[in-house]
């Protein structure tokens, strides 16, 4: 009788340790906090005033986009001013094409991501070409303010 007590019990018991065991590693998963704040990334950059009507600035939680606006209303991404924190950018920074680091503060790394596209073609030719040629002087000014 012990013996069948004991080999019906042990894997129930089993059963139930793996249970327990998996049941506070998802607990102490959903209890992890983001890496990343989610405060906007702060900075300061000098666009100048004849180019600022081609410029549209999108904010979101961890970057800043700026995109050329065509003269059909739509737009197309220039560059971003991003941040993440240090430990998942080494994670992640060889999968990023174009990126660029611009500091290194508080953990947290910020960098730029910029376009491929150098030209465009139609009505907005002439003042996309005047926008990129004033990139540079765009990334230079550049300044994390956090």
């Amino acid at each position: 009788m012990k013996k069948d007590f004991l080999k019906s019990t042990i894997p129930s018991l089993f059963l139930l340790f793996t249970v327990l065991i998996f049941a506070a590693q998802v607990n102490a998963i959903a209890n992890a906090k983001p890496v990343v704040t989610t405060a906007t990334v702060q900075f300061s950059i000098a666009i100048p005033e004849t180019l600022s009507t081609s410029i549209v600035r999108e904010e979101t939680e961890t970057a800043v986009n700026f995109n050329f606006k065509k003269e059909d209303g739509t737009t197309s991404f220039l560059f971003s001013v991003n941040k993440i924190a240090a430990a998942d950018w080494m994670n992640l920074q060889s999968q990023m094409a174009n990126a660029k680091v611009l500091d290194n503060k508080s953990g947290m790394i910020y960098f730029m991501m910029l376009t491929d596209k150098q030209k465009m073609k139609g009505a907005d030719s002439e003042k996309y070409n005047q926008v990129m040629q004033n990139m540079n002087a765009f990334i230079a000014s550049i300044k994390i303010t956090e």
